[in-house]
């Protein structure tokens, strides 16, 4: 959710009235959806979790214990075992992706983007018509690692973006 209202404020939906979000951390996968300006929040604020959407047979389990879901196929661990990491920090990890080019890493990245584009396809024919597909587009997200702290600090702060001048006087903070 935090992710979704940052990249929709702040990086790579500015401007845009819709964008559905998908992330994939070491916590798995999560999401959020805004349509028309709204953050869809769905029962307990859920909505757009989509690591939880059924890609495969596999009876890989994700964080929920449900088989098969885009949580289960696709995940750092795997990546990291091929590649011979630890649990590297995010720049060692986009380094050693980047520069390895043995099949057998090129087998699970093509194998993850598989079931990642499905979890894709099926966002899309969900929550948009066919008619208006010309109008989607895919696109890395801008605000790298500070992304969630952007969303917080973005949500926080909500309805002083709106309208900055409900400042008040007393809140302002004199300098001496």
């Amino acid at each position: 959710m935090l992710g979704a209202l940052a990249e929709f404020d702040f990086g790579a939906g500015r401007g845009r009235r819709s964008l559905v979000y998908l992330n994939g951390g070491t916590s798995g996968i999560g999401g959020g959806v805004i349509i028309e300006g709204t953050l869809l929040k769905g029962r307990a604020g859920y909505a757009g979790e989509f690591g939880h959407v059924r890609v495969s047979s596999s009876p890989a389990r994700d964080s929920a214990g449900f088989s098969g879901t885009l949580e289960a196929e696709v995940t750092r661990e795997e990546l990291c075992s091929v590649l011979g990491l630890g649990r590297p920090g995010p720049q060692e990890f986009a380094s050693a992706l980047l520069a390895d080019r043995s099949t057998k890493v090129r087998e699970v990245v093509r194998r993850q983007l598989n079931y990642l584009g499905t979890a894709i396809a099926a966002a899309i024919n969900v929550l948009t018509l066919p008619p208006s597909l010309e109008g989607v587009t895919i696109t890395a997200a801008e605000l790298g690692e500070n992304l969630l702290s952007v969303g917080a600090a973005g949500l926080a702060f909500t309805d002083l973006l709106a309208d900055p001048t409900i400042v008040r006087q007393d809140m302002a903070v004199a300098s001496t």
